[in-house]
């Protein structure tokens, strides 16, 4: 029996008991016009509620949860962020063994990637980069930055930057 079954079921039960044989005096007929209104508003008020709670338990005895479908909602995007999450190798720039790391952060409720490049015992030069959607092209791009302050710093020369600034981003 629903709240709302249950109260229509009191007033009815308060209009046939009034005093006088099923006649019912002026307070009792107010009393009986104020339940009737108050069940209204009460019912009005509880049915949000009511469908919530019919929704979730029914589903729940289905199996379903609300944990699944935010899990199903988000799962694609913690699964991108997780199996990208901090990548670290090497790679070999201009005969020296340099390190990278790539990492993903949240911009704007999106993914974005931040880059870092460097070579520990050859320069104190450090490539970066990190306004990317795409892991690999925020590693080229900071590869790319450091081949540049190579150049400037006058480690390498331009002819050979260029077979690693031509690249496409």
């Amino acid at each position: 029996m629903t709240l709302c079954r249950f109260i229509s079921q009191c007033q009815r039960t308060a209009a046939h008991s009034s005093p006088g044989g099923g006649k019912q005096h002026n307070s009792s007929k107010a009393v009986i016009e104020n339940l009737r209104s108050m069940s209204r508003r009460t019912c009005l008020s509880f049915a949000p509620a009511l469908l919530v709670l019919l929704v979730v338990g029914a589903a729940h005895v289905q199996g379903f949860s609300l944990g699944s479908i935010i899990g199903d909602a988000l799962g694609g995007t913690l699964k991108r962020v997780a199996d990208n999450a901090h990548k670290s190798d090497t790679l070999e720039l201009f005969e020296h063994t340099c390190e990278y790391t790539v990492y993903p952060y949240f911009k704007k409720w999106e993914i974005y990637y931040k880059a870092n490049v460097f070579c520990p015992g050859w320069v104190p030069y450090r490539g970066q980069y990190d306004d990317s959607r795409s892991s690999s092209k925020s590693q080229l791009i900071a590869t790319q930055d450091l081949v540049r302050q190579l150049v400037a710093g006058g480690q390498i020369t331009e002819q050979d930057a260029k077979v690693w600034l031509d690249q496409k981003v």
